[in-house]
């Protein structure tokens, strides 16, 4: 296991989709890759993760009781950045390169993209495939070197290993969601 220096964007969907204890019910796939890529973040130290007030609020409003507790350590442990919420001014006019029934989901998320691209780490783990795919259309080498990665068994090793630079896994690469 490396010991990766990153600032992750985590965003509320995978809270959400880690599910309860799995003592509770069988898990499906994609609760379970969720439970264990924040493991995999709790567990290589090196790893930091990024909030803005938007992102926290989403996080309280999804999360469970594991979850809480997994929160609570990463900030506990000076873990958690709290960035400003002025952050995506800049995204705004490249929103509006999409078509207009597009522009909606991107604005949904863009706090994401803008948290991702300031620390310059660059990477989002979002199980938000259509979200993703609207800012894979944005002609902007800002948002087109940003890793936007879905829960999955390989994501977690991707984790686990450092969260290397991947190009196929980013938002200007033109291959299916991850």
């Amino acid at each position: 296991m490396k010991s990766p220096q990153h600032v992750l964007v985590i965003d509320a969907d995978i809270a959400r989709a880690a599910g309860p204890d799995p003592q509770v019910r069988p898990w499906s796939d994609v609760a379970k890759a969720t439970h264990d890529i924040l493991n995999a973040v709790w567990t290589c130290r090196g790893y930091r993760v990024v909030f803005d007030l938007t992102l926290k609020r989403e996080w309280k409003r999804h999360q469970g009781a594991t979850r809480r507790r997994w929160f609570a350590d990463m900030l506990s442990a000076g873990r958690v950045k709290i960035a400003k919420n002025d952050t995506t001014h800049w995204l705004k006019d490249l929103i509006r390169q999409l078509p207009r029934h597009e522009r909606p989901t991107a604005t949904k998320d863009r706090h994401l993209v803008a948290l991702a691209h300031d620390p310059g780490d660059q990477r989002i783990i979002s199980n938000d495939s259509t979200a993703r795919d609207k800012f894979c259309r944005l002609q902007d080498h800002r948002v087109r070197k940003i890793h936007w990665v879905k829960a999955s068994t390989e994501s977690v090793r991707w984790i686990l290993d450092g969260a290397l630079n991947k190009p196929e896994w980013t938002l200007g690469h033109d291959v299916p969601s991850r």
